[in-house]
């Protein structure tokens, strides 16, 4: 809308003129056209570089404009050429007043205050701004009237901190302000999210799990225990994440592995449910839990349940059994229903799960390591693990010679237990994998996959000669004259425990016919001996004793490969020197 030029001195003398006659008429005007206004016009100047609100005006209305001067605490209504206006449109169905804010916020609404009260935005000469107080708990904007003291309450919305009107010399500093408001509102702490909560991060990127000993179901202690005593390698709770731990995708009550002479693996997972639950959608999830973990059993273990849900189960590859199953099989193994060992042992968590879930909050190593080994259920890619787990091993062992005893201490001797126990599982694997070649050419296998990992050796050797070159080039840059760098550097270093490891896969593969009960062992001999303290364990009393003595002795080579390699106390040398004494 076009305006014609007047100079200043003579708008200001008009308006001397005009505001008496028609101060009564456009203060009916503005009560008409804005319906939830009904207080005199705070003061809004916008200068040409900001950006202005605007409300529209209907052709057949007048615009109404505001200026403040420093004299005077009035309304004045007057057209000014050289600003730019506010329009306000009156639409048939709701007669409010809508001022768009900046194109990032929403519409701010002015709540209706009583007639008797005015909102005042004085403007001084020194300090020509708005004063704005944003309360986090009520969502409201309050303009504060420099002479009056009384403020006039503005809905504010989610998004909007920036009050309905703003002077125009303070209407930049107050985009900065808060444009830096919402930043920090928007600026979320990442939060840990445990691994069978559904919290999460409001921020884009990685959510990590909340790492934290849970307690489960007896139930679970159970079974875990019925597998154990069939000399599987046993774990309950294990959480299934999704691609770089992001998300837990569910979890395994039950996880039992094992291994046969030529080492064959029979994985079985249980889902274990005490109380009311629906069959059938349990199956199903089961059999779709099986596929993934590419187990060869999977068991449903609840109430007694009706023989077509049972038959129906055994089509998808799921076994349905109940407590008297279970009694049974503890009746044929001679299980001691009062005997609880290894990690089957429920009280033994139960008395220190608050002290441990403390520890695992404040220590960053402790809390990722007891995240892998809670998180680890296929047992895929060894040789990148055995690198990782040794790696933490080293550290732990470190950190266990330099803690008292206490609560830490225990859980160190817990993790560095576990990291044990599931490693020798990579073990068996990278045998089941390499037993059929050469002894050299398996060292040179084994070799490459614990220098290069998963990834292609020549790939990643040209990555290292072209950083070569171009570091090389870069320091002949700088220096003015040739400079030659040392190569090795350049290269992906061999781990300095390659020769100990491919020795011990060595002997796993020339006695593979005595050492499946290996994994089972040692997880049951360190949970009970170094774990739990107890001395007077004795390994023969739960294995075969045509197995023990190899058995007992693939232990102590194990052992003491990992203590050389300062992955365990040397003390761990004295509970097997016991074991083979007894």
């Amino acid at each position: 809308m076009k305006k014609d030029f007047k100079p200043k001195s003579l708008r200001k003398k008009q308006d001397k003129i005009n505001v008496s006659e028609n101060d009564n008429q456009n203060s009916k005007k503005a009560t008409k056209t804005v319906s939830v206004l009904p207080v005199k016009e705070s003061h809004v100047e916008d200068t040409p570089l900001e950006k202005e609100s605007h409300v529209e005006d209907t052709p057949l209305e007048k615009e109404s404009h505001v200026e403040d001067t420093p004299l005077e605490k009035e309304s004045h209504v007057e057209d000014t050429p050289l600003e730019k206006e506010s329009h306000v449109e009156d639409t048939p169905l709701e007669k409010e007043s809508h001022v768009e804010d900046t194109p990032l916020e929403k519409e701010s609404h002015v709540e209706d205050t009583p007639l008797e009260k005015e909102s005042h935005v004085e403007d001084t000469p020194l300090e020509k701004e708005s004063h704005v107080e944003d309360t986090p708990l009520e969502k409201e904007s309050h303009v504060e009237d420099a002479s009056t003291g009384r403020e006039s309450s503005v809905e504010d919305s989610i998004l909007a901190n920036s009050p309905p009107f703003e002077d125009a010399s303070t209407k930049r500093s107050t985009l900065e302000s808060n444009s830096g408001k919402r930043y920090e509102a928007e600026k979320v702490e990442t939060k840990q999210v445990g691994a069978k909560s559904s919290e999460s991060s409001v921020t884009i990127g990685t959510r990590i799990p909340r790492v934290q000993l849970v307690i489960g179901d007896p139930l679970e202690y159970r079974v875990a225990r019925m597998f154990m005593m069939q000399g599987y390698f046993v774990r309950r709770g294990i959480n299934i994440y999704t691609t770089g731990y992001i998300d837990t995708a569910t979890d395994v009550d039950v996880l039992a592995i094992k291994y046969s002479d030529s080492f064959g693996r029979v994985m079985a997972i249980s889902e274990c449910k005490s109380g009311e639950s629906k069959p059938l959608d349990r199956i199903f999830w089961l059999s779709g839990l099986k596929n993934y973990l590419n187990a060869n059993r999977a068991l449903l273990v609840r109430k007694p349940t009706r023989w077509n849900i049972k038959d129906f189960a055994k089509e998808t590859g799921v076994e349905v059994i109940d407590n008297d199953y279970i009694d049974k099989l503890e009746e044929i193994l001679e299980i001691n229903k009062d005997k609880w060992l290894g990690y089957t042992d429920r009280e033994f968590f139960v008395q220190r799960k608050n002290a441990w879930n403390e520890i695992l909050r404040k220590d960053p190593l402790l809390s990722e390591l007891f995240h892998t080994l809670s998180g680890e259920a296929r047992f895929n890619e060894p040789f990148g693990a055995i690198n990782y787990y040794v790696h933490h091993m080293r550290s732990l062992t470190k950190l266990y010679h330099r803690t008292g005893y206490g609560d830490k201490k225990s859980l160190i001797k817990y993790l560095l237990a576990d990291a044990s126990s599931q490693l020798i599982i990579f073990f068996m694997e990278i045998c089941k994998s390499t037993f059929d070649l050469t002894s050299t050419d398996r060292k040179g296998f084994v070799s490459k996959k614990l220098t290069h990992g998963e990834m292609d050796p020549s790939l990643t050797q040209r990555i290292f000669d072209h950083a070569y070159y171009l570091s090389k080039q870069a320091a002949s840059y700088y220096s003015g004259e040739p400079v030659e760098m040392d190569r090795s550097m350049f290269s992906m270093p061999e781990p300095d425990y390659s020769d100990d490891l491919i020795a011990f896969i060595e002997y796993l593969i020339s006695r593979m016919s005595f050492v499946s009960h290996l994994p089972y062992s040692c997880d049951l001999l360190l949970a009970e001996s170094f774990v739990k303290d107890n001395y007077h364990f004795k390994l023969k009393d739960n294995i075969d004793s045509t197995l023990l003595v190899r058995t007992l002795q693939g232990l102590d080579q194990y052992i003491k490969m990992l203590v050389k390699l300062d992955c365990l106390p040397i003390q761990v040398l004295d509970i097997i020197g016991k074991q083979l004494n007894k």
